[in-house]
């Protein structure tokens, strides 16, 4: 075993050993480092431990014990010291940067990363931006949405979500050990009351089953694009973005379908929507276009009307009116549901709702397609009544 002595005196280059892995290089400038040796799924790896004198020989022998601890156990202690070093850096401001990167792939619109960007630089990273993860609590969380959550429930209920999902990156990359301080379920539903009684869930205004078909009549003879699009929308129960976004290759006219793939619906799976003949209709009137492939073409060459332009045709057409334009959906279902004629299962399905019993979803092997066309058919016929 090594004395100080020894240390001090040594002049290399050489190599001095202390037994159990540890070694002392010492090179031909006189500089002296302390290497921890080991073996690891049989591999020989090599372990800094720091430099002499700054590190000394009683505090190298500790370093390597502790290093020896955790090869024993199978782990590799070069890779549990960067991941030390890691956390020792980490706030929950990059956190957030590095979860919302992470997930690029799977979000399918530029709206919804802005909209996570936005409310976690508005509400969170003021105040624990420069927070490092590991150390970030209940309180910390709670500072950030207690102050909106009466006020701005929803917002706070997203914020909330948000913060909860960067920090659940965080314990997944080794950067936190401790538990998540922002979940809702058996923590904070015990600080906060509850979001349902404080901020009853707002419905978007619908317009009633009996003013539809003389609305729908009046829209008709409408020749706008949006004016088009929005009675597409109505016929067909979509939602905005996928009605302004669809493109000719889509429609299959002789299985008069409507293909929807799966990077422009909310579930990520593709959807077929059944085309009454009222909906082959009016495809039959909207003009083609050699270079736009979309169904409701915009003002800009190749790019379809905007994402408002449904929305804005009402407002100028109809100041007064308090219903919207997804208001329809609602319309479709509550008339579904009083035909009394079909099943949830096919009239969310028309709505291409995601099904979240996992029992149902075991035995579904039908998109129950024939029964959506039944009911598409007959929608477009109240429509017209």
């Amino acid at each position: 075993m090594l004395n100080v002595r020894q240390i001090e005196y040594c002049r290399g280059p050489k190599v001095l050993t202390d037994g159990q892995g540890l070694r002392l290089e010492v090179d031909k400038s006189q500089n002296k480092k302390w290497i921890f040796r080991f073996t690891l799924n049989q591999k020989r790896r090599d372990m800094g431990l720091g430099r002499f004198p700054d590190v000394g020989l009683r505090e190298a022998r500790i370093r390597r014990d502790e290093a020896r601890q955790l090869v024993a156990q199978g782990h590799d202690p070069i890779a549990a010291r960067r991941r030390i070093r890691a956390e020792q850096h980490v706030t929950f401001e990059f956190a957030a940067e590095q979860f919302i990167q992470s997930k690029q792939g799977e979000w399918k619109n530029h709206k919804h990363r802005q909209q996570w960007r936005n409310t976690l630089d508005a509400y969170a990273i003021p105040k624990i931006g420069r927070t490092l993860v590991k150390d970030i609590d209940v309180q910390d969380v709670l500072n950030v949405i207690e102050p909106i959550w009466h006020s701005k429930t929803e917002t706070a209920k997203r914020v909330r979500g948000r913060i909860e999902k960067v920090l659940g990156w965080a314990i997944a990359m080794g950067h936190r050990t401790s538990h998540n301080p922002a979940v809702w379920t058996g923590l904070l539903e015990n600080l906060l009351p509850s979001p349902a009684k404080i901020a009853p869930p707002v419905h978007h205004a619908a317009m009633s089953l009996e003013q539809i078909p003389e609305f729908y009549s009046w829209l008709k003879s409408e020749t706008s694009v949006s004016a088009a699009a929005l009675r597409f929308l109505i016929l067909t129960v979509g939602r905005t973005s996928q009605v302004t976004g669809a493109r000719w290759d889509e429609i299959r006219l002789e299985d008069k379908l409507w293909s929807i793939p799966a990077n422009r619906m909310k579930s990520g799976k593709a959807h077929e929507v059944p085309l009454s003949n009222e909906a082959l209709q009016l495809l039959g009137q909207l003009p083609l276009s050699t270079d736009n492939p979309f169904l409701f073409p915009g003002l800009k060459s190749g790019l379809p009307i905007n994402s408002n332009s449904m929305r804005l045709f009402l407002r100028k057409k109809m100041p007064q009116a308090s219903f919207t334009v997804h208001g329809f959906r609602s319309a479709f279902r509550d008339w579904a549901e009083e035909q009394n004629q079909w099943g949830s299962r096919a009239i969310e399905a028309c709505l291409a709702h995601k099904n979240t019993n996992k029992v149902e979803l075991a035995y579904l092997r039908t998109t129950l397609i024939d029964s959506r066309r039944e009911i598409m058919n007959s929608w477009a016929n109240a429509l017209r009544a």
